[in-house]
């Protein structure tokens, strides 16, 4: 069923306000690092995030940690991104 809308009821639509421009450094996506529980070295959690989006993290992401086959929960308090190489 096709309803006619009443031209003279529509309203105008408003321009949306416009976003705040991102850092070029909050933009870039980078590897989740975390130190491996059992020998305190760096290891990749196999994620990559912006800092803004490492930020959000709740505690409780998981991984199956490379160095020690462990599964390793760990939050944004635990975290950091890897140094761009080069």
């Amino acid at each position: 069923m096709l309803v006619e809308l009443d031209p003279q009821s529509q309203s105008q639509a408003q321009p949306l306000p416009q976003a705040e421009p991102i850092p070029p450094a909050e933009r870039s996506v980078g590897r989740v690092m975390v130190n491996c529980p059992t020998d305190s070295k760096p290891v990749h959690t196999g994620q990559r995030m912006t800092r803004r989006n490492l930020a959000a993290v709740a505690s409780g992401m998981a991984f199956r940690c490379e160095r020690c086959n462990a599964i390793h929960r760990w939050g944004a308090g635990d975290a950091w991104l890897e140094a761009p190489r080069g």
